[in-house]
Parts: C-alpha cells; sequence; structure tokens
C-alpha cells in the first residue's frame, strides 16, 4: 500500500518524504497497488470560465500540467459544465459531482488520459466527450455518472439491466453484432 498525503497541481507526489512523480506510479497502480491520493483542487488561477446557466462553464486550463482537479464551485456558484477542447494533454481529471454537462470534445485533447474520475452528477455526455482518451479505448462499458456514453462489445445481446437511465449520443455506434438490447430503466436516449 501507498499513502499519498500530497497531490500537487503539478502531479508530484510527496511518498515517504520523497517527491515521485505520478507516472512513476503508473505500473505499481495497474499492477494493483493501493494507493490512497488526498487531492488538492487546481486552483481557479488556472482556469478559464464563464457563465453557464447558474453557474459556471470550464472553457480551458492554463496551468501546464498532466492532472487536474476540477473545483465544484468558483466564487460560491457551481461547476456546472466543461466546454469542447477545454482541457487538453492530461493523464488524470478529477470531475466535480457539480458538472452535469460534458460537451463534445471536451477530452478528446487527451489522448494519454488513464484515469478520469468523478462525475456522477453527469447526465448530458456523449461519446465523443471523451473519445480517443486512453480511459475510454481501455473500457468496453464508458459511462460518467448515470451516463452510457459508449459500449462495445461482439455480443448478440445487451442487458442494461436499469443500471444507465441515460444513453448518450451514439453510444452503441459500430455494434454490428447486437440483434437486442434490454432498455429496462432508460428515460432517456441521446
Amino acid at each position: 500500500t501507498v499513502a499519498i498525503d500530497a497531490f500537487p497541481e503539478d502531479i508530484s507526489l510527496m511518498v515517504d518524504s520523497d517527491w515521485l512523480s505520478l507516472a512513476a506510479l503508473i505500473p505499481a497502480i495497474e499492477a494493483g497497488v493501493d494507493v490512497t491520493i488526498n487531492p488538492v483542487e487546481t486552483p481557479t488561477s488556472e482556469l478559464t470560465y464563464r457563465s453557464f446557466g447558474e453557474g459556471f462553464i470550464i472553457t480551458g486550463y492554463t496551468g501546464g500540467k498532466t492532472g487536474v482537479i476540477l473545483p465544484s464551485a468558483i466564487d460560491g456558484k457551481p461547476v456546472l459544465a466543461v466546454d469542447k477542447d477545454a482541457l487538453s494533454g492530461l493523464i488524470y481529471c478529477d470531475l466535480p459531482n457539480s458538472i452535469t454537462t460534458l460537451m463534445d470534445g471536451a477530452l478528446t485533447n487527451c489522448p494519454d488520459l488513464r484515469w478520469l474520475y468523478g462525475g456522477e452528477g453527469i447526465v448530458d455526455a456523449s461519446r465523443y466527450a471523451v473519445e480517443g482518451t486512453a480511459w475510454a479505448k481501455d473500457q468496453y462499458i464508458v459511462s460518467l455518472g448515470s451516463v452510457l456514453l459508449a459500449y462495445q462489445t461482439s455480443a448478440s445481446q445487451i442487458d442494461l439491466d436499469g443500471q444507465y437511465p441515460i444513453i448518450g449520443d451514439e453510444a452503441f455506434r459500430d455494434l454490428n453484432t447486437v440483434r437486442y438490447i434490454n432498455m429496462q430503466g432508460v428515460t432517456t436516449i441521446g
């Protein structure tokens, strides 16, 4: 077990009084070593944003690091969305549960993105928000919050069993072998 007491914005980690890059931990994490990270939010001074409904939409990241932990609020108003092309070059992204919308292309400029966390509040997103990321390529079922973004299978039948009430745009694209999908519990498509 590796316990990490700090998670600075430069994605360096303090482990037993030694600074270690996140990249150095990738083999250990992939090998199943338990890692505890106590996150520190990315400063709002490193984010660009604009008004969006009753809160804000993140429109860019200027910090130049390979990881971000987006804040749930800025100036007391919730962060509700991530805009197209807002984030690029990341390998780690933690989305607050206040985010309800991921615009198409929000993370597609992050081909090396391996860790995407949070986002339990997302109700509006499509596969195009994360398409091309290593995170999305490594999974058969790609979902954030209650939204199914993409489903990859060679089976002839899919049983969603009420797990995903929201199906994102083109979630079932390129499923040539599927003949039946149990959509029980689905309330919104596209």
